[in-house]
C-alpha cells in the first residue's frame, strides 16, 4: 500500500484517529460507536471541533508571548508547531492598531515567525505609547469542523509599543 503514496514527500495513507479512553479493543469500539474520531488524509484533518481544537492548542506554542514594537518596525512572534501536520492559517485579524498577516502556514516541527507591525505612531512621541494583551484570530483551513469551515483559533500575546 505504501507504494501508492509519496512517503518521501510527506504523503501518507489516510488514517482514522480514534479518541478512546485506552488502547483496549472494547474502548476503541466504544469510541468508534460514539463517533469520537477524526479523519486524516493528505494535509487535511476532519472532525468535530471538540476533538480538533485540543490537537491544535496542544501542538502550537508561542515561544515569545511578550514582544516590544519600536515605532513602525516589525517585531516577530515565534510560533512553534510541534505536530506532524502543517496548519494553514487564514483570515487573520487582530487589534486595529496592528498590521497582522492574513495567512500563515505553520510547518510541522518548525518555528515560524509571525510579523506584527504598528499601523501608525504619533510623531514626536516618546516612551511607551501603549501596552496590552492582544488576540489574533484565524481559521485553520485544513482542520475542517464542518463543510467549508476551518477550526477557529486564537493566538495571544502581550505587546508593548514604544516610540522610536
Amino acid at each position: 500500500v505504501n507504494l501508492d503514496y509519496e512517503v518521501r514527500q510527506g504523503d501518507h495513507r489516510p488514517m482514522t484517529l480514534v479518541f478512546a479512553k485506552d488502547a483496549s479493543p472494547s474502548a476503541i469500539r466504544e469510541a468508534l460507536l460514539a463517533r469520537r474520531t477524526a479523519a486524516w488524509s493528505g494535509r487535511m484533518l476532519v472532525g468535530e471541533e471538540q476533538y480538533l481544537e485540543p490537537i491544535f492548542t496542544r501542538s502550537v506554542v508561542t515561544l515569545n508571548p511578550s514582544i516590544e514594537l519600536t515605532g513602525r518596525r516589525t517585531a516577530y512572534l515565534q510560533i512553534e508547531n510541534r505536530s506532524d501536520l502543517a496548519y494553514e492559517l487564514t483570515g487573520g485579524t487582530g487589534p486595529t492598531e496592528l498590521q497582522v498577516p492574513r495567512a500563515l502556514v505553520l510547518q510541522p516541527g518548525r518555528v515560524v515567525l509571525l510579523a506584527l507591525r504598528a499601523r501608525s505612531v504619533p510623531k514626536d512621541s516618546s516612551g511607551t505609547l501603549w501596552e496590552k494583551d492582544i488576540t489574533l484570530n484565524y481559521q485553520v483551513a485544513n482542520l475542517k469542523v464542518a463543510p467549508e469551515q476551518g477550526l477557529a483559533v486564537a493566538l495571544t500575546a502581550h505587546v508593548r509599543l514604544v516610540a522610536p
